[in-house]
C-alpha cells in the first residue's frame, strides 16, 4: 500500500498539478494586487464607485440586471490572461529558446570537436610506445645477425612472427592431417616449409614480463606439429632486447630458450645475446649487442 502511495505521488502529472496550484495561487496574488490597486482606483476615478458591480445595473421586478459586473468579470479575465500571457509564458518562453539555442551552440562545437579528432591519430600509450621501440631495436638485431650470416656465404629468410597471426597450439595430434603443418589454418603453415628447409634458426625477440613475447611463443608452442618428424635444423641462437639494464632480467625467457631449442628438440645452442638498457629512441645505435649479433651470424 505505501509502495502505491509512493508511485502515486511521484508520478509526473501529480507533481505539475502541485506545481499548477502553487503558481496558480502566485499568479493569483499578482491579479489582485493590480485589481485592488490599479484598476479599482481607475474605475472609482472614472465612475465614482471602486468597482463595476453597480455600473449599469437595472432592477425590475425585484430582479437586478448588472451589466458592470459582467464587464468586471470580463475585464478580471482579460488582466488574469495578460498577466499570466506577459508574466508567466513569455519570460518562460525566453528562457527555454535561450537554453536551447545555448544546447544547440554547445553540441555543435562537440559535433565539431569530434569530426576534427576523428581525422587525427590518438596519441600513442607509453606501454605502446615502448613496444614500438623494442620491436624496432628487435629488427635491428635480426639485420646485424642476417648480414653477419650473409656474408659468410648463408642464405637467410626472415619470418616475422611479431606481424603474422599465428593461433595457439590446441594439442589435437591432427598435425599434418589436412596436408598442412597444423590443422587450423593461420601463419604458421607460411612458417612450416621455411622451417623444414632450414638448418639453423635465429630467435629473435623483445623482454616482455621477463619472457619472450606471446607473438614468437605461439609460433614455438606449434613445433610440436613436428614431433616425430626429423627438421633439418641443427643449430639455434636467441637475440633479446629489452628496457632493463640488469641481464639477469632476462634468465626467466633464456631459461625457457634453452630448455625447449636446446632440450626438447635438441638443437646446438651458438649462443645468446642480449640488448639490455634499451629504454629511449637510439638507444641501439653503438650498442655492443649489434656486434655480437652480427658476429654470432658470421660465425656460424
Amino acid at each position: 500500500m505505501i509502495d502505491g502511495f509512493k508511485k502515486f505521488i511521484s508520478r509526473g502529472n501529480m507533481i505539475d498539478m502541485a506545481v499548477g496550484v502553487v503558481m496558480g495561487g502566485a499568479v493569483t496574488a499578482v491579479v489582485n494586487a493590480i485589481v485592488n490597486h490599479l484598476i479599482n482606483p481607475l474605475i472609482a476615478m472614472i465612475f465614482g464607485k471602486p468597482n463595476m458591480d453597480g455600473l449599469l445595473a437595472f432592477t425590475f421586478n425585484g430582479a437586478t440586471v448588472s451589466v458592470g459586473a459582467i464587464l468586471g468579470a470580463l475585464l478580471n479575465f482579460l488582466i488574469i490572461a495578460v498577466a499570466v500571457y506577459f508574466f508567466i509564458l513569455v519570460p518562460i518562453n525566453k528562457f527555454r529558446d535561450m537554453s536551447d539555442a545555448l544546447l544547440a551552440k554547445a553540441k555543435l562545437k562537440e559535433s565539431e570537436a569530434e569530426d576534427a579528432d576523428e581525422g587525427k591519430e590518438p596519441e600513442p600509450t607509453a606501454e605502446q610506445q615502448t613496444i614500438a621501440l623494442l620491436t624496432e631495436i628487435r629488427d635491428q638485431l635480426a639485420k646485424a645477425f642476417a648480414k653477419g650470416a650473409q656474408e659468410a656465404g648463408h642464405t637467410v629468410t626472415t619470418f616475422d612472427a611479431g606481424r603474422s597471426k599465428i593461433g595457439p597450439c590446441r594439442a589435437c595430434d591432427t598435425c599434418f592431417s589436412k596436408g598442412v603443418a597444423c590443422s587450423f589454418d593461420d601463419d604458421f603453415n607460411k612458417l612450416a616449409p621455411l622451417l623444414e628447409q632450414a638448418d639453423a634458426i635465429a630467435l629473435v625477440s623483445p623482454l616482455y614480463w621477463y619472457d619472450i613475447s606471446g607473438q614468437l611463443k605461439l609460433a614455438i608452442d606449434k613445433l610440436k606439429a613436428f614431433s616425430g618428424r626429423n627438421l633439418p635444423i641443427r643449430e639455434s641462437v636467441l637475440l633479446m632486447c629489452g628496457a632493463v639494464a640488469d641481464p639477469a632480467k632476462f634468465d626467466g625467457a633464456v631459461g625457457v630458450y634453452r630448455r625447449i631449442c636446446q632440450g626438447s628438440l635438441q638443437w646446438q645452442g651458438r649462443g645468446v645475446v642480449l640488448a639490455t638498457g634499451c629504454s629511449q629512441k637510439g638507444a641501439i645505435a653503438g650498442h655492443p649487442a649489434l656486434e655480437e649479433a652480427y658476429q654470432l651470424g658470421h660465425n656460424l
